[in-house]
């Protein structure tokens, strides 16, 4: 039996396609169907959310320690100037509050819960359990009761329009989609996840859902002042302490001291908002007198 080695053509094993291309193209199409599902997963998990009763929320919110965390946020140093600031913001958010209950009165009960913080940070936030939270910075900045009324029932309108429990139903099943499709199942990232939902009180709410709130809040002032001047202060100030100037981007809301607070930057941009305001109140075609708060006397 004899062998022998025939004789193999050129550029058999040259090919003009760049060998990684086909592994460019697997991982593409993973990475674009991974993406796409994550996403249709965050839309159907948001509009589910909408259907959690709020008394189940309130809960989520205890087991998580939301409400901990906002008692060991507040300080406890007041003095007669920020005393007469809280009181005036408290006050004015029960009167916000009791217009939403008169203007919606068949909507779902959804009590909301106003806490005040002598935090100098320049922040205002809405989060699980229907708590709203206002920072003595933020309120320091502004120069209306307008401007006041309308960050107010912005947080308000979130909690009214069941944001926090979206937003949270959003990450939580983002986040667990993307475990599984990596493949992390150990409890230490399921601890993970239940820590991510008690300390990420400043949640993050979508373009959209800014808008909403912005709306809703836009509602309250015109049933309560008749118009919409002075509110654009808010976002005016907003702009200015970010540095970027009354009417450029977003800035000033978001707290780098709280956990998960840089998703704030999901809000539209200011110059967006001011305008739309701007576009309600010519719809409105009214004007009127901003109030000056008291302290600004």
């Amino acid at each position: 039996m004899s062998y022998e080695n025939p004789q193999q053509p050129e550029g058999i094993n040259v090919s003009d396609e760049h060998p990684l291309r086909e592994l460019f193209l697997l991982l593409t199409a993973v990475t674009v169907t991974v993406v796409v599902l994550v996403v249709a997963l965050s839309s159907v998990a948001g509009w589910l959310a909408r259907f959690v009763p709020f008394a189940a929320e309130q809960q989520i919110a205890r087991t998580v320690g939301v409400q901990t965390l906002l008692i060991e946020e507040a300080s406890t140093q007041v003095d007669a100037d920020l005393q007469m600031r809280q009181e005036f913001v408290l006050e004015l958010g029960q009167t916000l509050l009791q217009l939403a209950q008169q203007e919606d009165p068949q909507a779902e009960d959804i009590p909301v819960t106003l806490h005040y913080n002598a935090g100098p940070t320049v922040n205002a936030y809405a989060t699980l359990g229907g708590h709203v939270v206002m920072y003595d910075g933020l309120v320091k900045q502004l120069r209306h009761e307008n401007a006041l009324a309308m960050v107010l029932a912005h947080e308000i309108g979130h909690v009214k329009l069941r944001h926090p429990i979206v937003a949270m139903g959003r990450g939580l099943t983002v986040t667990v989609a993307l475990s599984s499709l990596l493949g992390v199942t150990d409890n230490g990232f399921i601890a993970g996840i239940i820590d991510w939902i008690g300390y990420s009180s400043t949640l993050s709410f979508s373009r959209e859902q800014e808008r909403a709130a912005d709306a809703f809040a836009a509602r309250l002032l015109v049933a309560h002042y008749g118009h919409l001047d002075g509110a654009e202060d808010l976002f005016t100030a907003l702009g200015g302490e970010s540095g970027e100037g009354g009417e450029s981007g977003e800035g000033g809301e978001s707290d780098s001291s709280l956990p998960g607070s840089d998703f704030l930057s999901t809000h539209p941009d200011l110059a967006e908002r001011i305008n739309e305001l701007r576009e309600q109140a010519i719809t409105l075609g009214v004007s009127g007198t901003p109030r000056t708060l008291p302290w600004e006397e």
